[in-house]
């Protein structure tokens, strides 16, 4: 056992300050790194450019995972006292480390051991500098199991309590770095080390059934086996989230979950076994209510009880800032790869109002007009399409026809973009010109047409010298408020881009998505959905990408419907549009109380095949709500 003291051994008490300055995470929500999986020079790298820009390193452990030394590391833009942080250290340059900062009065805050490629310990560590009034502080590293509680019995019995705690292996055999502190009026404590998986999990939920908060976890590997370190307080918290024995891809899903539910990292333990690494993590939220949250989770999740939904994902915003998204279920059921935030889906017929906002967007522009003819030797499309000549119905359709669902087309015979898989989007278009007439007179007569958005997506082409996809990915979803990510979805799972989930039946891979693409073609995280709606909304909270009187018109009916506009569902209390389709159903609202969300799922439910009803649960979800955060987490 080693006493981070004088190596004589004699007795000297370190101090830290009773409140750590700034340490807590306010609910002003400062700026903050995280990182895992950063080699030693990487982190080095990393610690340098955010040390010159104000940052504080909150939380550091080292851990080795396929053969190589890691690191994963927590900062945040906040003030506090000055900081010594050390990386890699072996057991005799800590022990100096400790005592070289103790001698220029830093006082230790965190130690964190870990197992090198050798076997043997090393140590990452972060001292401060206090000022003002401070409590007494012990400190021992490189402690068995039995050194380690009879420390933690005899600094409880002299008024200390345990403050950190780090387990890790030398030589195959359990250690443990410990950090004990004199304060009064402190909560009631549990601490326990040792645990298997299965044991903390209990121990885990007894202790949080009494009302005790998980402050600190640490997993470690001895013999192949994980085992874990916990310390436990009985206090009121903030509502928080603790996970465990996560992979690299699982533990990064979980941090963008809880990131944009409004949680900040707390504790994140970097470990491994059999040469992988693993995560567990602890997150606190001062940002949202336990009580919203609960809500927010119950309504969802009753909602997925009625159905058998894989997965699903929400987004919402406030006055067009993001105040919440999340994922539930399963993005993957085969891998068990969990959705969160950043999983992009098939949004159907949603793409209907993103065509419709490039197509506005081109009429400000000058490009055309809602009422330019489509076909016909001066119409925009030309006779591009079709070997037959033009009727004068044909002749007589314009962009506004096309938008607002009356070109006079029918899908009597099927639905034209559901037939003819064999052919490809401009011999598709060719087939439907030389065999379907208008049934209707254009402009007369509402008939929902997904061929007529396909049509628009041509004509966008055109007149763009663009492709569809890249003119809205440049044009318009560039002026999202972030980076949207949203792309043509492929046709086949093979053909699944990163981050995209799993459409459930496997029915849903005989789409052919690209030959969809104007109408249906899009694949999005809600996030991006509320995004654009932010931009074209209407709201003066941000500047809109379209003109006031653009958007008026955008969400205007038709004579035929009064009910929908150019590309968008028109209610008394909501703008949108639902998607539908094999393996999905999608929704984006935007509702005239400055509230607006979209969400998505990867399959399309027997009972919710349009999505209505998922949307009810969306606007219980969005009225109940007490109070959504200050913050923009775009």
């Amino acid at each position: 056992m080693n006493l981070c003291r004088k190596r004589s051994w004699w007795t000297v008490c370190i101090y830290i300050l009773a409140v750590l300055i700034n340490r807590s995470v306010a609910a002003d929500n400062p700026a903050f790194v995280a990182r895992h999986g950063l080699t030693s020079s990487a982190y080095q790298t990393l610690y340098n450019q955010l040390a010159q820009q104000s940052y504080r390193l909150l939380y550091i452990t080292g851990y080795t995972a396929y053969s190589q030394e890691k690191f994963a590391v927590y900062f945040e833009k906040s003030s506090g006292p000055p900081q010594i942080c050390r990386h890699g250290l072996t057991s005799s340059q800590y022990q100096q480390a400790f005592n070289d900062a103790a001698a220029q009065g830093y006082s230790l805050v965190l130690v964190n051991g870990y197992t090198d490629t050798n076997g043997l310990d090393k140590y990452v560590a972060i001292w401060e500098k206090p000022a003002g009034n401070v409590a007494p502080l012990e400190a021992r590293h490189g402690m068995t199991g039995g050194q380690y509680q009879s420390e933690v019995d005899s600094w409880i019995s002299k008024g200390y309590r345990l403050k950190h705690v780090s387990g890790y292996a030398i030589n195959n055999q359990a250690r443990y770095a410990a950090i004990f502190e004199k304060v009064s009026g402190a909560p009631a404590q549990v601490a326990r080390h040792g645990l298997t998986a299965a044991q903390y999990q209990t121990v885990f939920n007894t202790q949080t059934s009494a009302g005790y908060v998980l402050v600190l976890i640490s997993g470690y590997t001895v013999n192949g086996v994980d085992y874990y370190a916990a310390i436990f307080e009985k206090k009121a918290s903030d509502p928080w989230i603790a996970r465990h024995g996560m992979s690299s891809k699982a533990y990064q899903g979980e941090f963008t979950n809880n990131y944009y539910q409004g949680y900040r990292l707390k504790v994140i333990c970097g470990y491994s076994k059999n040469n992988v690494d693993l995560y567990a993590a602890i997150w606190d939220n001062p940002n949202m209510k336990g009580t919203d949250l609960s809500l927010i989770d119950s309504q969802i999740q009753t909602y997925m009880n009625k159905n058998p939904i894989p997965g699903l994902s929400i987004a919402i915003t406030r006055q067009e800032r993001l105040v919440f998204a999340k994922g539930y279920g399963y993005a993957d059921q085969e891998t068990g790869e969990k959705v969160h935030p950043d999983h992009l889906f098939r949004i159907a017929s949603v793409s209907k109002p993103m065509t419709g906002i490039a197509v506005m967007k081109l009429i400000e522009q000058g490009k055309f007009s809602l009422t330019s003819k489509v076909f016909g030797a001066s119409g925009l499309l030309g006779t591009t399409y079709g070997t037959k000549p033009y009727g004068q119905r044909v002749l007589n359709i314009t962009v506004r026809h096309l938008l607002e669902h009356t070109s006079g087309f029918s899908n009597d015979g099927g639905d034209p973009m559901f037939m003819n898989t064999n052919l490809n989007q401009k011999d598709l278009i060719s087939w439907v010109l030389d065999n379907r007439t208008p049934k209707n007179v254009p402009g007369t007569t509402y008939e929902y047409l997904n061929f007529g958005y396909t049509l628009l997506g041509r004509i966008i082409e055109k007149v763009s010298a663009q492709t569809y996809e890249l003119f809205l990915r440049n044009q318009i979803f560039n002026n999202a408020p972030q980076t949207s990510k949203m792309l043509i979805g492929g046709d086949t799972l093979a053909d699944k881009k990163t981050n995209e989930v799993t459409y459930y039946p496997s029915s849903a891979y005989n789409l052919l998505m690209r030959r969809m693409d104007a109408h249906g073609g899009w694949i999005a995280r809600p996030i991006d959905l509320v995004g654009i709606m932010a931009k074209v909304d209407g709201f003066s909270f941000k500047t809109d990408i379209l003109s006031s009187g653009t958007i008026t018109t955008m969400w205007t009916g038709s004579s035929a419907n009064a009910g929908y506009g150019k590309g968008w569902i028109l209610d008394s209390s909501y703008r949108g549009h639902n998607g539908a389709m094999s393996g999905t159903i999608a929704f984006l609202v935007r509702r005239n109380d400055g509230l607006s969300y979209a969400f998505t799922v990867n399959t399309r439910p027997t009972n919710d095949s349009f999505a209505f009803q998922l949307k009810g649960t969306m606007d219980t979800i969005v009225s109940s709500v007490n109070a959504w955060p200050a913050y923009d987490l775009f």
